[in-house]
């Protein structure tokens, strides 16, 4: 993968010429472009196609890129691999960060459903008790509305 100067290099035209091919051929040069960090890079399929656009005669030179690509990825260049080392470390950390915010949102919603679940329960024994009450309630008011032989009548009843 080559960065947009290096192409242009290669070709001997501009970077604004090869950022107009990009703009101007988007569609075909899609899926050979990468960015890190910013960068537009450039595959060998995308070289071809800008150097077709561009009507040069001629191929470039295969050395070129070869010599180009590993100046960009070779384990010497040191700088450019502690850079990608740097951005998968931060993505891997906000990554971190992320996961361990899930886990305290789930943990709280844990916690509210626990609570109620509490107070659901704390709300259906008040109920029984309510319902207990008021059949008590109504037993004896039936009681004090009756006779003294339908009272008897009624506790020989049951």
């Amino acid at each position: 993968m080559l960065k947009v100067a290096e192409v242009a290099r290669l070709l001997g035209v501009s970077k604004v010429t090869i950022y107009n091919k990009l703009k101007l051929h988007s569609k075909e040069l899609k899926p050979h472009l990468s960015k890190l960090k910013g960068v537009i890079h450039i595959d060998g399929e995308g070289l071809e196609i800008i150097r077709d656009s561009l009507n040069l005669q001629g191929e470039v030179k295969t050395e070129d890129i070869k010599a180009d690509r590993e100046t960009t990825y070779s384990p010497d260049n040191t700088e450019a691999l502690n850079e990608l080392l740097r951005v998968k470390n931060e993505r891997l950390k906000d990554l971190k960060e992320h996961i361990k915010h899930l886990e305290s949102q789930a943990q709280e919603k844990d916690n509210l459903i626990s609570d109620q679940s509490r107070q659901l329960e704390q709300f259906q024994i008040l109920l029984l008790n309510e319902k207990e009450k008021t059949k008590l309630l109504e037993t004896e008011k039936q009681a004090a509305g009756s006779t003294i032989w339908e009272r008897l009548r009624n506790k020989f009843k049951k």
